[in-house]
Order: C-alpha cells, then sequence, then structure tokens
C-alpha cells in the first residue's frame, strides 16, 4: 500500500466515524465511542485491503470474527494486521507474519502518546501507525517532535496520522482531513498527498 492509499484508507475511516450517531449522553463517554469508532473503522477499512480468504487476520478490540480460530478479538496493538498460516489436521491458524501495527492515543499528552508510541516500537511489522490528537497550533510542533525519538527505533516504514480531538467533531462540518506523515530521513514528513 502506497502512502497515497494509506492515506486515503484513513481519511474514509475518519469520515465514517465522524458520520456516525452519537449514543452516550455526557461528553466523556461521547468521546471515547467517537475514539473507538474512529479506530474500528481504520480496522474495516484495513480489512478491506488484507481478506481473509488471501491469508490475513485484522484484529480489533470490538472485532469478533477472530474469535473462532484464535479465542481474542484484539492481539497486542488496537489495530493488528498479520498474515496468517495454518497447520495440523484441524487447520489451526498461527500468526506467520505481522503486517501492520496501529496504535491510537486521543489524549493531548505528549507523554500518554509515547507510551503507545512505545508499543509500536516492541512489534515486528514492515508497517507502523501512530493516530493522535490535532493540538494547539503552539503545542502541535512540540506533540509531534516528542514522537520522532521512538519513531527513530520502529526499524519499519512509520506513519503519524492527526486528526481532530472527538470533542471537536460535532463543529467540523463536512470536511475535515487527516493530517498524514511518514517519518522520512528523521522527521515527520507529510506523505499522501495528489500530485
Amino acid at each position: 500500500m502506497n502512502d497515497k492509499d494509506l492515506k486515503a484508507l484513513l481519511q474514509t475511516a475518519y469520515d465514517q466515524a465522524r458520520r456516525g450517531p452519537d449514543t452516550e449522553d455526557r461528553p466523556g463517554p461521547i468521546h471515547a465511542d467517537r475514539s473507538r469508532r474512529f479506530v474500528e473503522a481504520v480496522a474495516s477499512e484495513f480489512r478491506e485491503r488484507y481478506k481473509a480468504d488471501d491469508g490475513f487476520a485484522v484484529f480489533s478490540k470490538h472485532w469478533t470474527s477472530n474469535q473462532e480460530g484464535f479465542k481474542l478479538n484484539e492481539l497486542s496493538y488496537d489495530v493488528h494486521v498479520v498474515q496468517i498460516e495454518r497447520v495440523g489436521a484441524k487447520g489451526l491458524p498461527f500468526v506467520k507474519k505481522a503486517m501492520w501495527q496501529v496504535e491510537s492515543e486521543f489524549a493531548r499528552d505528549a507523554h500518554e502518546a509515547l507510551i503507545d508510541m512505545s508499543k509500536l516500537v516492541c512489534g515486528s511489522a514492515p508497517n507502523k501507525l501512530f493516530i493522535g490528537p490535532i493540538v494547539s497550533e503552539l503545542r502541535q510542533r512540540e506533540y509531534m517532535a516528542a514522537l520522532l525519538a521512538p519513531a527513530r527505533e520502529c526499524n519499519a516504514a512509520t506513519y503519524l496520522c492527526l486528526v481532530e480531538h472527538p470533542d471537536k467533531w460535532s463543529g467540523l462540518g463536512e470536511n475535515a482531513d487527516v493530517h498524514f506523515y511518514r517519518f522520512v530521513a528523521g522527521d515527520w514528513e507529510s506523505a499522501g498527498a495528489e500530485h
């Protein structure tokens, strides 16, 4: 998947999550539900590209279709795309190779982001994505800079997707773009733009 396709996947998921109905009545639970919808929409978009019939599985917290073979919904990441293989007469599945590891953290706190970004360092996937919030213009540079150190340690194609915090979704209107970056030569470089 190239940068343009990945950005389009994220934009589609973001648009879908923002259109979903709010089912809670207090701000905290509303924001948590919106965050969950976005992560599950990202997982759903990955499922469209990495089909089970082609030997892949996409794990996420609220997806139960992996229960039969793996007896769990979520592996080590918010979204985990893996190649699977089957062994034995029963065709028991196992993870042959990690393809994508995705972590998200919507706290506007770089420390919280670093905790989740550190999880990506621990994995072996060739592709890693961190999803976080757009913070104030003044703090955005500092927030992104804090994520550079773990990005250097990922040893993979590493991406950053920033979107408005779920508490701002009601006022965004129809058009709200994801901010999408790729870790290149020690810095975050805007990626996925139309040429």
